[in-house]
């Protein structure tokens, strides 16, 4: 009213008010999207205190970003992640997302996923990966568990399931993870992980035998140059399985 009021006044003075008016209309939008959003992370703030997904010290997973609840504020919820960054996620943003919290339930389980030779007998692999689930946190029930679970083009995949409470969960994956190493090598399990040279294409041939016999010195496999002379030359371990199904592509195996 007194807005109004004075905006008359100006205008009967022969003031043009014409830019007083548009400055006012976008200063009046702006306020009214900071108190959309503000009034928006309130009612999230409000959702989650009603709702409990997750409370304060519960290690969650919201929309992809992993973290320990620290405070759940009216407009944010802070988590802190595990090298110790303090992250700020709005509260409106937070009752939108998917919500994966881990601290729920006492016991959580842990998941191992490994491959094997094919030339590695499956019970052999199985019981090596079992007799490795031996730390003191591992619960014994639920079992341990451990079954072959897919075929690849160059070896076999398994997987380890066994459970631990969850302030034990990385200290026990940590070191299952490191005693399969262990115990592969110890028993002559090989992981098969793809070697250009070595990997079979069929009838017992290999990548090198095919490029000898058929006068090929070198192959631009697009991530590196397989050489008869340097086999390994310009290819980081990570691209050769790819330049292998590559080799084999062109090659039409």
């Amino acid at each position: 009213m007194y807005v109004l009021l004075g905006l008359t006044v100006l205008s009967t003075m022969g003031i043009d008010v014409t830019s007083i008016v548009a400055l006012a209309s976008v200063l009046t939008l702006a306020l009214s999207l900071a108190l959309q959003n503000m009034v928006s992370n309130v009612i999230g703030g409000f959702t989650i205190l009603y709702t409990h997904p997750f409370h304060s010290g519960d290690y969650v997973e919201i929309a992809g970003q992993g973290g320990t609840v620290k405070e759940i504020n009216m407009t944010y919820t802070m988590l802190a992640t595990a090298d110790n960054k303090m992250i700020s996620i709005p509260n409106s943003a937070v009752i939108a997302a998917q919500i994966v919290n881990y601290s729920t339930a006492e016991t959580r389980r842990v998941e191992i996923n490994v491959t094997a030779s094919y030339d590695a007998p499956a019970q052999k692999v199985i019981d090596t990966l079992l007799v490795t689930a031996d730390h003191k946190a591992i619960l014994a029930d639920p079992a341990p568990f451990a079954a072959l679970t897919s075929y690849g083009d160059s070896a076999i995949s398994y997987t380890l399931r066994f459970w631990v409470k969850n302030a034990d969960y990385w200290d026990a994956y940590f070191y299952v993870n490191q005693n399969i190493k262990t115990a592969f090598d110890e028993n002559g399990i090989d992981w098969q992980m793809c070697e250009l040279g070595r990997c079979d294409l069929g009838g017992g041939g290999t990548v090198a035998k095919f490029m000898a016999n058929h006068n090929i010195d070198t192959v631009d496999l697009g991530v590196g140059v397989l050489s008869m002379h340097a086999p390994y030359e310009l290819i980081s371990k990570v691209d050769l399985y790819e330049g292998y199904r590559a080799f084999v592509a062109f090659y039409r195996f």
